[in-house]
């Protein structure tokens, strides 16, 4: 038997080829894993991602401004969950555009999560709904730069805990609280189809470098490793987070 130690391994075995760093973002609690260069999810869930005639290239998912096109998942909305991403804003001509989310419809109550991204404050606004007319959503912010830079950001969403957070890659925390949630269906990434009625459908231009999903809420140190991984790999790539 043949081992090569490096940043990939294989053997004599058929085995096929696994990415060291990549198999680290891999946990029971996986629901997918997308490294965002194909449709492919790697946790070994098949959850792979619907995107018709989406482009991908080295750094990743080529996002676009539009509502025309965004990225489908097979993956809905859990009362545990957490959502890492490393992405890239290049620019955006409206007031908020979505990054991640399935909220609908376009007028309170609402149901379902949503990652706006807001042009005038540079904040990412993570957001839930809780099924109520007022409060209609509660919000968690985080700074997000719409200068071209990467970032490596995570957000969690607890019913058990009774809150959602924003955690951003050294392990800063905005964490809000609620009492009562309104699960919605299937998440998107980066802007949501005409067809769902939202305030908020717009994708940005840009990339998606990684996405990973898990069934529960990661602890900090759990995201803030992760997040490192997922910086690692991009690094592979030429990109700097």
């Amino acid at each position: 038997m043949t081992i090569q130690i490096s940043d990939y391994y294989s053997n004599d075995l058929d085995l096929p080829m696994v990415h060291i760093t990549d198999h680290s973002l891999i946990t029971p609690d996986s629901v997918a894993v997308w490294p965002m260069r194909s449709l492919e999810d790697i946790s070994g869930n098949g959850n792979a991602l619907v995107w018709p005639g989406g482009a991908f290239d080295i750094d990743g998912a080529g996002a676009v401004l539009t509502t025309a096109n965004p990225i489908a998942t097979p993956v809905a909305e859990t009362d545990e969950m957490t959502v890492l991403m490393v992405y890239r804003i290049d620019s955006s001509t409206s007031p908020s555009s979505m990054l991640l989310g399935n909220l609908t419809p376009a007028t309170a109550p609402y149901a379902g999560v949503r990652l706006a991204y807001n042009y005038q404050s540079s904040t990412g606004n993570w957001l839930a709904s809780t099924g109520l007319s007022s409060p209609a959503t509660i919000i968690a912010s985080n700074a997000i730069p719409a200068s071209g830079a990467w970032v490596a950001h995570a957000y969690t969403t607890s019913t058990a805990r009774g809150r959602i957070q924003h955690v951003s890659r050294s392990g800063t925390v905005v964490s809000s609280a609620f009492s009562q949630r309104a699960l919605g269906g299937a998440l998107y990434l980066n802007g949501l189809p005409a067809s769902v009625p939202s305030q908020v459908q717009t994708g940005n231009a840009g990339y998606l470098g990684y996405v990973a999903m898990y069934s529960r809420e990661l602890d900090v140190g759990e995201i803030v490793d992760k997040l490192g991984y997922m910086v690692t790999l991009m690094a592979e790539r030429g990109v700097t987070v």
